[in-house]
């Protein structure tokens, strides 16, 4: 049985130390448990005569929390045989302190520098030798986004050059001066439903697709999205779109925005908000049609100056606008001189 308490391998170890075999402590998460992870075990073991895993606490990994729970993060290294012991959830100096390892084994992962500065720091405290593995460049995070992306290889490269030009200090840097910006984002509100379903055949009445509906989603899109978007960096958004008086989703909207969000909404008449309900196969998740219920016909004379006036008095007084036309009649030709300092903009 390689799994222990902390308890039960302090008796190890000194049993251990009595017959001169040295003991090799190593300290880390192991989540989603790769081949870095094998080759530095492997390495620790051969450092020593037994090899003690400790695991660090679902609760304290970077990121929120470990992915994979640790009764089978422990369970993972016992099926190693160059493992000879585990301590699930275990504290690194409460590990070192009764354990009193001879050596202590510091990962080799590239995002674990700041944790071998720790460990380094209690080796010193408790006369225990710092020994490092060969530098393995398998990283754990780096590995899964590398994976699970589906990323072109256009877009990677992208990545890779934005990378090597840019720090993750220098991206703070700026995510913290957006923070203060006053931004207005202009154009199309967009309800996007999809109705999930599975495709029973051709209907035995009619020469047509029939589907069993299974489940939908509501979604709140178009510069709706863009503001809650904008909203996670700025301090300040307000939103100046057009929603129809007919099945307006005002209230579903509004719910939707985010706290620094503010509406102003423009209503057009005799129309309903631009809602797209998309049915969906259930399984392939490939669309199989689309209904659109609008009324492209824009604000009426009246409705459309009063808009413009509210946009030409407000815009000046932002640092960013932001105008994204979907095409369904928040942007106007006569609207679209209103903003001549607008710095971003899509179609």
């Amino acid at each position: 049985m390689k799994l222990h308490s902390i308890v039960e391998l302090t008796a190890l170890s000194q049993s251990m130390r009595k017959a001169n075999k040295k003991v090799v402590l190593t300290y880390g998460s192991y989540d989603f448990l790769h081949i870095g992870h094998i080759r530095h075990l492997r390495q620790a073991r051969q450092m020593g005569d037994v090899l003690v895993a400790v695991l660090s606490p679902d609760d304290v990994l970077s990121g929120g929390g470990a992915s994979i729970p640790g009764e089978l993060r422990a369970e993972a290294l016992a099926h190693l045989d160059c493992v000879d012991a585990v301590i699930p959830g275990g504290d690194l100096r409460t590990a070192m302190d009764l354990i009193r390892p001879a050596v202590f084994a510091g990962m080799s992962d590239v995002g674990e520098s700041r944790q071998n500065e720790e460990a380094e720091a209690l080796c010193l405290e408790f006369g225990v030798a710092f020994k490092q593995a060969d530098l393995l460049t398998f990283d754990t995070t780096q590995g899964i986004n590398r994976i699970l992306a589906g990323f072109g290889e256009e877009v990677r490269e992208y990545l890779g050059q934005f990378r090597s030009r840019f720090s993750l200090s220098d991206v703070e840097q700026v995510l913290d001066a957006m923070a203060g910006l006053k931004v207005a984002v202009v154009g199309d509100t967009i309800i996007d439903e999809y109705c999930f379903c599975t495709p029973l055949g051709t209907s035995s009445k009619d020469p047509i697709l029939a589907l069993r509906y299974q489940s939908h989603d509501v979604f709140a899109g178009g510069i709706v999205a863009v503001a809650n978007h904008v909203a996670n960096f700025a301090s300040q958004v307000d939103m100046f779109t057009v929603l129809g008086d007919q099945n307006s989703h005002r209230d579903f909207i509004c719910e939707r925005l985010k706290p620094n969000v503010r509406p102003v909404f423009a209503v057009q008449k005799n129309s309903p908000t631009v809602l797209k309900r998309r049915y969906v196969e259930g399984y392939t998740q490939n669309k199989l049609f689309e209904i659109y219920f609008m009324e492209d016909i824009g604000l009426d004379a009246d409705a459309d100056a009063a808009f413009r006036a509210t946009l030409e008095q407000a815009l000046p007084d932002y640092d960013i606008v932001i105008v994204a036309d979907f095409g369904h009649g928040a942007i106007s030709p006569a609207r679209a001189s209103c903003w001549p300092s607008a710095r971003l903009s899509w179609p």
